[in-house]
């Protein structure tokens, strides 16, 4: 859910968490606490877990793989307060309240692929607000259920289902691009890759494969395509591409040494 103040994110996240489900089988682990020492432990037995309030930090590599697991489907462990590790195949969903997109350090499609953005574009004036309408639906919890279930298989069969593409979209128009901004960190990291690993020589003689390079920069687990980082790699660098045997390669460049490298980066 993302959206402005005060567009009722909260009430929703209250609506799923004490009324829609069963309080005892959701769970309110923070996005950025997924991982942490016992906290996982929680999401034992939870068939929902909300994230009330997503700030503008940026997940880092571990909990974006964290989060790819549990929505994959992969089997865990996670550690429990006073018992033993037990395995967990996962079966709740996440849903987050934030009002800016959800950012990674680096930009990552597949976990990408898997936000899907259900935008609250509308604040109501602070009069129009009904402060007891938790209460009232409380009341009407089991009919609200029953009338939504009844409803499922005519939203199925006719595909009234939301578009998540026509959602990312609306999303991104309203609260920013995140692939724009995500091209833009890849050009800042392959600037620091050359500055921190490597020395441009302009010496003919030195080549590096992108394959090298690529691996370098964290191959698959940065989350980028080799392609994708081969062509930026090119655009920022300016070096002269070639070719060494069947290899796509960078004329002009090579890694520092060790000791280069750590006076770099002092």
């Amino acid at each position: 859910m993302i959206g402005k103040r005060n567009s009722g994110k909260s009430k929703v996240s209250e609506l799923f968490k004490n009324i829609i489900f069963a309080k005892a089988l959701t769970s309110s682990i923070e996005l950025t606490d997924l991982g942490t020492n016992f906290m996982d432990g929680n999401l034992v037995n939870s068939i929902l877990n909300v994230s009330a309030d997503v700030g503008e930090e940026r997940l880092n590599a571990k909990i974006v793989r964290k989060i790819k697991g549990y929505t994959g489907g992969d089997t865990s462990s996670p550690n429990i307060k006073y018992q033993q590790p037990s395995e967990m195949k996962p079966f709740f969903n996440l849903l987050a309240g934030t009002n800016s997109l959800i950012r990674t350090l680096k930009f990552d499609p597949a976990f990408d692929a898997r936000v899907m953005y259900l935008p609250f574009l509308f604040s109501p004036k602070d009069e129009d607000i009904d402060t007891n309408l938790l209460p009232k639906f409380a009341k009407e919890a089991e009919g609200i259920v029953m009338k939504a279930l009844s409803r499922f298989p005519t939203i199925i069969k006719n595909n009234l289902v939301l578009d998540a593409q026509y959602t990312r979209e609306i999303a991104e128009r309203e609260f920013g691009n995140i692939k724009g901004e995500m091209k833009a960190s890849l050009d800042d990291e392959i600037v620091q890759l050359i500055n921190e690993d490597c020395l441009v020589t302009k010496n003919p003689t030195d080549k590096l494969s992108t394959k090298e390079l690529y691996e370098r920069f964290g191959g698959e687990s940065s989350g980028i395509s080799i392609k994708s980082f081969s062509s930026t790699f090119y655009r920022v660098s300016g070096l002269e591409q070639c070719r060494k045997g069947d290899l796509r390669c960078v004329r002009g460049i090579k890694f520092k040494s060790s000791f280069e490298a750590l006076n770099s980066k002092n």
